[in-house]
């Protein structure tokens, strides 16, 4: 009984540990806005967020673990992991891979706070940063 109840205790920890993100937000960059819908989930214990609108669309698993992904570029496909974890308001994803021969590391964080969400994107090659970019997300009420 008392092995149950630790895992139960893990699993709602876990299920805690990552912000609500769900809902429609406006984003806005450099004069541009753009809709992005978050639809927030649990399968298993873990957190798990569908991006629709928008930069980065996808499904992102948050339990840390690296899964295969492909992402298209210059109109090539690069192969490589995709991970996701939470920390309090906190999400991180990050992207690893080897495009021609030079690493790939592209990290979103994602922070959430009094209906804002800011993300900050940052692409480093060969471990000197690429290309970094940020924005703001309000959500609609």
């Amino acid at each position: 009984m008392k092995i149950f109840s630790l895992v139960l205790t893990f699993l709602s920890l876990n299920a805690f540990a990552c912000p609500n993100l769900g809902g429609n937000y406006t984003c806005g960059a450099s004069n541009e806005t753009w809709a992005m819908s978050i639809v927030q989930t649990q399968q298993n214990g873990v957190t798990v967020y569908e991006r629709t609108g928008g930069q980065n669309e996808g499904t992102y698993i948050a339990d840390g673990k690296a899964r295969p992904h492909t992402v298209s570029a210059n109109e090539e496909e690069i192969r490589g992991t995709l991970s996701t974890t939470c920390s309090g308001s906190k999400v991180t994803t990050q992207f690893l891979a080897d495009y021609h021969g030079s690493p790939i590391d592209f990290t979103e964080k994602m922070n959430y706070s009094n209906g804002v969400l800011v993300i900050l994107d940052t692409t480093k090659m060969g471990g000197q940063v690429f290309d970094s970019s940020s924005y703001e997300c309000n959500l609609n009420n």
